[in-house]
């Protein structure tokens, strides 16, 4: 995702990578750290279980997202973490 970013901030082809994966491991915990934000598998699954659902039932991408922040417990105002 932030590759994908990247590449297309910088105008490079999508067959860009990054170099390895311990590269993208670190650049991964690099923007978790500057956003503050802390990696919880277990919660990730839970989220994941709470979309995969709601999708039986809903499919506009707004009403999924609101499954997974009402999963995780942030309002509209919180800040994403």
């Amino acid at each position: 995702m932030v590759a994908g970013h990247v590449r297309g901030a910088l105008g490079l082809a999508e067959d860009v990578e990054q170099a390895a994966a311990r590269s993208a491991k670190r650049h991964r915990e690099f923007v978790r750290d500057r956003l503050g934000v802390v990696y919880d598998a277990g919660r990730v699954r839970r989220v994941a279980e709470a979309i995969r659902q709601a999708v039986q039932a809903k499919d506009d991408p707004a009403d999924l997202i609101n499954v997974a922040l009402a999963e995780r417990g942030a309002g509209p105002s919180s800040r994403l973490r």
